[in-house]
């Protein structure tokens, strides 16, 4: 038998490396495909371009493809032992053309496309740069891919929901590990992508059905954020920048806010890998909003319906949203990598609102023998669709509000891994923390309450913006006639935070089919706490009482001194010049000033600030431990995954 192994050789192999790039451009090709023509042989271009592949020693014809670019085949000879060395530059008639216009899009959306092509499972990917430069928030690109819906708030699309689940299910990672997220002030899963700094962002994938090897939250989906690495470009030294402005310049409530973004990129030695991306942006969001109210009518009944309420909002908001991420990649050889990415984004909003709402009960006057109008009603009899007339009963009020809220986010990120590649087996590993917190210093409401008013709503040339005329009771616009006040401070912070460690392992076999095994474990902890501080109450003056004192017939409120004229200006300027309260742009009130000077003046709902902050302060710790086994087998143009 000792004769029957010295005769059984080992097959004769040798190994074939080499870079895959564009040739107009000198990038990288990640994803492209290396095959030995007429075997089995084959690899994928890892993110620098580069390949690896072991073959028995022959003649071969190496085949190279790529999407959006022509394939290439080149001859070599392997030998046993030896390393041959094949750099492959692919190119197309676009760029034979016009090798000067060829924009950056271009390549971005072939990489997508090729690594979207190579993935398991269902996944979109697309380059963050896929509809030109991306303005500092991930939601404004994902909410243009199918299945993706994003919802808005304040004209931002702050949430994302996959395939219609809601997003509490979503679970959003940078680089495959989780991302801390506080700056929805709650205690959910959701995510708020308006505090991401975009600039640091390479592509975007969108898993719509998870496989084994994904955290276990996301059932709803899960959008995956891969940072940009020097290796995804040339390795020469490149430096952009950028400046410009925001500026509705037709609208008076706005001045030009200015944007600057900066990145750099360097390969060192084509070993260490450089990658510094920075970007401060301010918009201002501006909304004139409204609303009505209008009577239900029973089924069957056409109308018209009277209209019992109709307020607006001048709504004004200041982001700021700044960010800058620094990763190094080292290639310590062909086999080993490591990498450490470091991300920091901060955002502030300054937001300032004024609004006025009138509103009566859902009951129509009633008129006595002689014809006067009499009871509580509020509706006068003879309302059209387009208008409603409103007795000066004590349900008919006019409330003023001044709303302010200043608030600063952070989020930072601190990840570290590894990729151990050989012939046919991957290992890679990482470890990570993730932390957030979110600020409200405090969201100011002050109001200013006047009942007794009669007025018309009409719409007449706007449907949506209608004319209120006053036609009874005090005059609307003087500061004296209003003798109710609330006033409101919601004061909130949040932390939260995740850290973690994984270790994944991929075997590949050599048959004729592509069919892998894949396992791995995985650690992750996250806590998570809320504390609440609310204020609520009125201001009630020397005297102790809100609006006219009964004992002595003087109110002595003079709410007067937390006013201020704020002119309504674009769809709202014909509407009259309201005594709204004051409130300053970095968040200052003077009801907020008097409130910390002269407490006493005030009169608190302890109770129902108590039962806020009892109900509000939440925390909780979670720690999970898992592991998983898939496989996967091509079959043409199926593939079959399945795992635990």
């Amino acid at each position: 038998s000792a004769g029957v192994f010295a005769g059984a050789t080992m097959p004769q192999t040798g190994t074939i490396t080499g870079r895959v790039s564009n040739a107009a451009t000198n990038t990288s090709l990640e994803g492209a495909m290396v095959r030995l023509e007429g075997t089995n042989y084959s690899a994928i271009t890892e993110r620098d371009g580069t390949f690896r592949l072991q073959a028995p020693a022959g003649d071969y014809q190496l085949r190279t493809s790529y999407t959006g670019l022509d394939e290439q085949t080149v001859p070599l000879s392997v030998q046993n032992g030896a390393i041959v060395r094949r750099d492959i530059e692919l190119t197309a008639g676009i760029y034979k053309m016009s090798p000067f216009t060829v924009a950056g899009e271009r390549e971005g959306n072939a990489q997508a496309i090729t690594l979207q092509r190579r993935s398991d499972g269902v996944k979109t990917i697309v380059s963050a740069d896929a509809f030109g430069n991306l303005a500092g928030n991930p939601g404004d690109l994902l909410i243009r891919l199918p299945g993706v819906n994003g919802e808005s708030v304040g004209g931002d699309n702050r949430f994302m929901q996959i395939r219609g689940l809601h997003q509490n299910l979503l679970s959003v990672t940078m680089d495959g590990d989780r991302i801390a997220e506080a700056t929805s002030s709650g205690t959910t899963r959701e995510f708020n992508f308006t505090k991401i700094n975009a600039d640091a962002i390479e592509r975007i994938e969108v898993v719509k059905s998870p496989t084994p090897d994904m955290d276990g939250d996301s059932i709803g989906g899960a959008v995956n954020m891969v940072s940009k690495s020097a290796f995804d470009s040339t390795p020469e030294r490149r430096i952009r920048g950028s400046i410009g402005a925001i500026w509705r310049a037709f609208d008076p409530r706005d001045t030009p806010r200015w944007c600057y973004s900066l990145s750099y990129s360097e390969v060192f030695g084509g070993k260490l890998a450089v990658a510094f991306n920075a970007a401060d942006r301010r918009y201002m969001s501006l909304i004139a909003s409204n609303s009505q109210s209008h009577q239900l009518l029973p089924n069957g009944v056409s109308g018209p319906a009277y209209t019992y309420a109709f307020s607006f909002t001048d709504f004004r908001d200041l982001r700021i949203r700044t960010g800058a991420g620094l990763k190094l990649d080292y290639k310590f050889s062909e086999n080993t990598r490591f990498f450490i990415n470091l991300q920091d984004t901060k955002g502030i909003e300054h937001e300032s609102d004024t609004g006025a709402a009138w509103a009566t009960n859902e009951a129509i006057a009633t008129r006595d023998a002689n014809g006067n109008l009499t009871g509580a009603g509020g509706i006068v009899p003879g309302y059209t669709a387009n208008m409603t007339e409103i007795r000066p009963v004590a349900d008919s009020r006019l409330t003023l509000s001044s709303g302010n809220l200043y608030y600063g986010a952070e989020t930072g990120n601190i990840q570290f891994g590894g990729v151990q590649r050989y012939e046919g087996l991957n290992i890679d590993y990482s470890a990570y923390i993730s932390k957030s917190k979110t600020d409200y210093s405090g969201i100011s409401t002050p109001n200013f309450i006047l009942r007794g008013i009669g007025f018309r709503i009409e719409r007449k040339d706007d449907p949506y913006l209608p004319l209120v005329t006053q036609t009874a009771g005090p005059d609307i616009t003087n500061i004296a006639s209003y003798a109710e006040n609330s006033y409101n401070i919601s004061r909130n912070a949040t932390w939260d935070q995740f850290r973690g460690v994984a270790l994944n392992v991929k075997k590949g076999f050599r048959t004729a089919v592509p069919t892998y095994i894949k396992t791995g474990v995985r650690w992750r902890g996250q806590d998570r706490s809320k504390e609440t501080t609310p204020w609520s109450g009125t201001y009630v003056g020397p005297d102790g009482v809100m609006g006219v004192n009964p004992a002595t017939g003087v109110n002595d409120d003079n709410l007067s001194q937390f006013m201020a004229h704020r002119p309504l200006q674009g769809k709202l300027d014909h509407y009259p010049n309201l005594p709204f309260p004051q409130v300053g742009k970095d968040g200052s009130s003077l009801v907020r000033a008097a409130l910390a000077e002269r407490p006493q003046l005030f009169r608190r709902n302890v109770a129902a600030n108590l039962q806020t902050t009892l109900t509000g302060d939440t925390a909780f710790k979670e720690e999970i431990n898992a592991y998983y086994f898939m496989g996967n087998i091509d079959l043409a143009k199926l593939s079959v995954l399945g795992g635990v």
